[in-house]
């Protein structure tokens, strides 16, 4: 059975939650060209961790808020708009630090959800690092198989933490991307 045709396994215990009209909002040019090369620069500086999940074939390079500030700004900024529109989960700051994600060829995630009952993550934002063309494959994909449209660079989705979603395998190139994620109060 290939990875695509398996079934969307359940990590952790969900919160009980009424099935939300949106699963993801798009947001347009949530950083720009130069703080895209500003944060691609850094992460090369500071150099890329493998990850130990075995579910997840990427490298991560954190970004601690005392480097660049304005990065989680302007990504609290885009997560707390899109949240008072759209689910009014309650969201109380990063708790852990924003990462810049490298996919190479043969990269993906495993399906997960960004929610855990040690991290409490409310919502969860995916900012486009790579231009058009320098990647193929990659998608995006939420649990009922739906897929954002393709990311320009700066533009971002913001999801809640507990909608199960995957990234899939790199066939071509690279995929870079910011990833953050704001935590919140225990779900009641």
């Amino acid at each position: 059975m290939s990875r695509r045709e398996e079934a969307w396994p359940v990590i952790y215990p969900l919160p009980m939650v009424k099935r939300i009209k949106k699963r993801w909002i798009t947001v347009e040019k949530v950083i720009n060209k130069v703080e895209i090369e500003v944060l691609r620069k850094y992460a090369e500086e500071v150099g890329h961790e493998e990850s130990d999940d075995p579910y997840r074939k990427s490298t991560m390079a954190h970004i601690g808020p005392q480097q660049h500030k304005w990065v989680y700004q302007r990504f609290a900024n885009a997560m707390v708009e899109a949240n008072n529109r759209e689910w009014r989960l309650g969201v109380s700051g990063f708790y852990q630090p924003i990462a810049v994600v490298t996919y190479q060829k043969g990269g993906s995630i495993a399906a997960h959800t960004d929610y855990t009952p040690d991290s409490n993550t409310k919502l969860g934002i995916v900012v486009m690092l790579s231009r058009i063309g320098d990647f193929k494959g990659g998608e995006l994909v939420f649990e009922d198989e739906r897929q954002p449209e393709p990311l320009l660079p700066g533009d971002g989705i913001i999801f809640p933490g507990y909608e199960l979603h995957r990234v899939n395998e790199i066939t071509k190139g690279t995929r870079v991307v910011a990833a953050g994620w704001l935590q919140g109060p225990e779900w009641s």
